[in-house]
């Protein structure tokens, strides 16, 4: 004889305990508090949602997740969807509407609610790091055997603030506390050490050079040792447009990054070298140092320009690059071993 048993609630077999439909009828789908509070830091605007700071287009896509993380479905509950309706924000309030559907012992369910969630001003954790000049790494940018120029200056903090544009949205502590302008050259304060590195490569690759890390024990956080990274950045002493005497040849250089190039001022030759075989080579000037003169004269294999200071007429070689014809203007760079035509700019 088979034994059969009854929902207490309505006397329908069962196979113990509350029948389908009265489970149903009886079954807390989801949990949930009627007020929530939206935590968003007045500085940079990110957002307090799931247990961490993220930075949101705006705050309804930090509503979601908030909400989320404060819902409570019950264990029984199988392919749960939730469905937000976009909140209608005034800045402090927002009345979301909320709708829940679930399958329960092969039944559908669903639960709509509305909850209120309030905006709350709260500076960040990297926010509060920026303001207390909290850094992890220094990027110490220096020229080797000259000091850094103005324009090196200003690229290089343009490429730091690049960098963490770039690694920001995945690395909280991607940001620049501090920018130091010292006489030998700048400071980067970075809250991350990847930052640092990256920001390093990134220069070297502008500048060519090279970098090295030091490390430097400063404490210890939740059992474990915290260090700061000091890296240093040397840009090359050769830079482009420097014109260099090497071997009584005048080279105008025009690259300097892993190999140094150049041209022959005298001859119209390419000129390639690595920088190490370039230390101690004499500086004669930099193409800014360049004066506008006439050409007054092309025959052959000579040329007369006038004198950019005295105006009088001076006999030059023909550089194999030059294409200006009499009455042209041209550029020339007086240095101690001579008189020199610069090539025209391209472009």
């Amino acid at each position: 004889m088979t034994s059969h048993l009854f929902c207490p609630k309505c006397g329908r077999a069962s196979e113990g305990g509350l029948c389908t439909q009265c489970l149903i009828k009886h079954f807390n789908l989801i949990e949930y508090p009627s007020i929530l509070e939206l935590e968003i830091c007045p500085t940079c605007e990110a957002c307090f949602a799931g247990g961490r700071w993220t930075k949101y287009q705006d705050y309804a896509d930090a509503v979601t997740p908030t909400i989320m993380s404060q819902l409570n479905i019950h264990p029984d509950a199988n392919d749960v969807r939730i469905a937000l309706k976009p909140p209608l924000s005034d800045g402090r309030t927002s009345k979301i509407h909320v709708r829940v559907d679930a399958v329960v012992q092969g039944m559908g369910v669903f639960k709509e609610f509305d909850v209120e969630v309030r905006i709350k001003k709260r500076a960040c954790d990297r926010c509060c790091r920026i303001a207390r000049g909290y850094y992890e790494g220094i990027v110490q940018v220096r020229a080797s055997g000259r000091i850094l120029t103005e324009m090196e200056r200003h690229a290089s903090e343009k490429i730091a603030h690049m960098v963490i544009k770039q690694i920001q949205d995945i690395s909280r502590n991607a940001f620049i506390s501090d920018i130091k302008h010292l006489k030998e050259g700048m400071d980067i304060y970075v809250g991350a050490i990847r930052a640092g590195r990256q920001i390093s490569k990134a220069i070297i690759d502008k500048f060519g050079g090279s970098f090295s890390e030091a490390s430097k024990l400063v404490g210890n956080r939740d059992g474990k040792n915290v260090y700061r990274i000091s890296f240093a950045v040397r840009i090359p002493k050769l830079m482009p447009g420097d014109i260099i005497s090497l071997k009584d040849r005048a080279i105008q250089i025009t690259g300097s990054r892993k190999k140094v190039t150049g041209m022959d001022l005298r001859t119209g030759a390419r000129f390639i070298s690595d920088a190490k075989s370039l230390k101690g080579v004499k500086l004669l000037c930099h193409e800014s140092d360049a004066e506008e003169t006439i050409l007054t004269m092309v025959q052959d294999d000579e040329i007369q320009i006038l004198d950019p200071d005295s105006y009088k007429p001076m006999i030059l070689p023909k550089p194999p690059f030059l294409k200006a014809e009499s009455g042209d203007e041209i550029l020339v760079v007086k240095t101690g071993e001579g008189v020199f035509v610069l090539p025209e700019k391209k472009g």
